[in-house]
């Protein structure tokens, strides 16, 4: 078994996992996590070395390990003891790193990589529910459906196959119809749904989705924010399509789930930036007449969504 782990991965569903494997696999260590942001490396590594009181063995996991080789670069004399842990581990306990990403240039990255086992980063979300369905049936155009329902949400997923699980113990199989019933969207994902079938012409199927919105208490002035929000990362990632960047280079410029950025994308493609800004004036004038009390709030935004 390997002493020390590395994962280079910003993904919280991506660490968890791994990070539940390691502990499955180590029932019999002690979990001890530390932040390099707020412990210096000294002391994890002090640990690291520490005789073990109330388990044979720890796993020791270090997040933000990049900071400890970034910004702040460390001393020389912490280097050298890092880098002697690396060549002299303790073979009573594990040292699981975690970090963003690293520069693979640095000689103690090199280091790293040659000593340690490199978990997986890219977990696909399609497999990890396939293997965590535990003998309940779900077909593939289902799970691509609960993938999309959830706007890809790691997170969410794993929560909400949870709940279909339960709800659907009995029969053992999920269903399109299981997770309409079962899984709640934000009301951010139905503002996206609602706008994808405004910009489709499915006004019928836009208008259910505004009154569902409404029966759960949301209140149509916030809607209309929320409206305004999606049509304008629709308008940004347009623009800076046009502009040859990556969708990874426009989540981080929006600072946006990589996810919309894909599905803002896909749908703005299909609409002129002319038609994208004359709703987004047209958002700031009905903002403005609901505000001073010149319009209803639930007629002006029902007539906007009618009029589109």
């Amino acid at each position: 078994m390997k002493t020390v782990y590395l994962l280079e991965s910003d993904d919280p569903f991506v660490i968890d996992e791994n990070r539940e494997k390691l502990e499955q696999t180590m029932k019999e260590h002690e979990v001890v996590s530390y932040d390099c942001n707020e412990t210096p490396m000294e002391r994890i590594l002090e640990d690291l070395d520490t005789y073990n009181f109330f388990s044979p063995h720890k796993l020791i996991i270090a997040k933000h390990f990049e900071t400890f080789l970034g910004s702040n670069t460390p001393s020389g004399d912490q280097m050298k003891a890092f880098e002697h842990y690396l060549d002299h581990p303790n073979p009573e306990n594990i040292l699981l790193l975690v970090a963003t990403s690293l520069d693979e240039r640095k000689k103690t990255v090199k280091k790293i990589k040659q000593v340690a086992m490199v978990l997986d980063s890219d977990i696909s979300i399609f497999s990890w529910i396939k293997q965590h369905l535990e003998g309940y049936r779900m077909q593939d155009d289902v799970i691509s459906y609960f993938i999309q329902y959830c706007l890809e949400q790691k997170e969410k997923i794993k929560t909400e196959l949870e709940k279909l699980k339960l709800y659907c113990q009995e029969k053992k199989e999920i269903t399109k119809e299981d997770i309409d019933q079962v899984v709640m969207r934000s009301i951010d994902d139905n503002v996206f749904h609602l706008i994808d079938c405004l910009l489709q012409k499915k006004k019928e199927e836009a208008y259910t989705i505004y009154q569902e919105m409404i029966l759960h208490n949301e209140e149509p002035l916030k809607i209309l924010v929320l409206l305004a929000s999606q049509f304008r990362l629709f308008l940004q990632v347009k623009i800076l399509v046009e502009e040859n960047k990556s969708e990874a280079e426009i989540a981080k410029d929006l600072q946006v789930h990589p996810y919309r950025v894909k599905l803002a994308r896909e749908k703005c493609v299909r609409y002129p930036k002319e038609r994208l800004v004359e709703y987004l004036y047209r958002l700031a004038e009905l903002d403005y007449q609901m505000k001073n009390g010149t319009t209803y709030q639930d007629v002006g935004l029902e007539m906007f969504m009618m009029n589109l």
